[in-house]
């Protein structure tokens, strides 16, 4: 008779150091690999992210990645993952009150010790309280966001120059315009050896073929343009031209509107 045991989900409480100033910065992961979870915070602040991590990505930019170290501070293991989750924002609270690294006083945000800007682990508003102003926001805007409202042209300057950056520093910025290489052209050809398609596939394939319209009918659609304009002029709808002319509505519109 075998035991089942059960399954223990792992979260860490993990510190940020900077090495210049001893400033530190306490979080919490429930991630199998929390390296990979520190070093994405490095990488968020050399892409310029903004988010409740501000403070944090400031001094990794003004000091450099090389100035800060990370360590882990404990490990909480739960089989529920709710239990585990309150249990690691009770252990961040402690340990940023310990290491004041929301305030000097452990009470009272300032930036001398530490870059956290929150001192609940992981609840930026708990023990506050929404104004009746930012209330009465909430409730007019009931999850609309920007729905019926415009940006500004600042605003629509600052989201394409950014999107423009972000897009220059992919890899593949570009590519759209540019010729496969042999390399990938023969890994496309490999990677289609021995391809076959679905069923599905083979339907679409088939429906597609029967309702293209060749070339040709679309050359001799230009020379009827006069036949198009008296039909429609009768009365013909451009719906009833297309089936006539064996081609879409979209090809019979552009005729009469040229």
């Amino acid at each position: 008779m075998q035991l089942l045991l059960p399954h223990f989900h792992k979260g860490i409480i993990y510190q940020i150091i900077n090495i210049q100033n001893n400033k530190s910065y306490i979080g919490q992961t429930g991630t199998e690999n929390p390296e990979e979870y520190i070093k994405s915070h490095f990488d968020a602040a050399r892409r310029n992210a903004d988010n409740h991590k501000k403070y944090l990505y400031n001094a990794i930019r003004k000091y450099g990645v090389q100035n800060f170290k990370w360590r882990v501070l404990g490990e909480i293991f739960e089989c529920d993952k709710k239990e585990l989750k309150q249990k690691l924002n009770e252990a961040e609270t402690l340990c940023i009150y310990h290491f004041r690294t929301f305030g000097s006083d452990g009470e009272n945000f300032d930036i001398i010790y530490g870059y956290n800007m929150t001192k609940y682990g992981d609840a930026p508003m708990k023990g506050k309280h929404h104004t009746k102003e930012t209330k009465n926001k909430i409730s007019k805007n009931n999850g609309k966001g920007m729905l019926g409202k415009k940006h500004k042209k600042s605003t629509c300057k600052k989201i394409s120059l950014s999107v423009i950056k972000n897009a220059k520093n992919n890899p593949n910025y570009g590519s759209r315009n540019k010729p496969f290489t042999k390399e990938h052209c023969e890994n496309i050809s490999k990677s289609l050896i021995g391809h076959k398609d679905s069923e599905k596939t083979k339907i679409k394939k088939q429906r597609a073929k029967k309702n293209h319209t060749p070339t040709n009918c679309r050359i001799d659609l230009n020379n009827k343009i006069n036949e198009i304009e008296k039909l429609h002029y009768n009365g013909i709808s451009i719906y009833e031209l297309s089936l006539i002319f064996n081609c879409s509505r979209t090809a019979i519109r552009n005729r009469l509107k040229n």
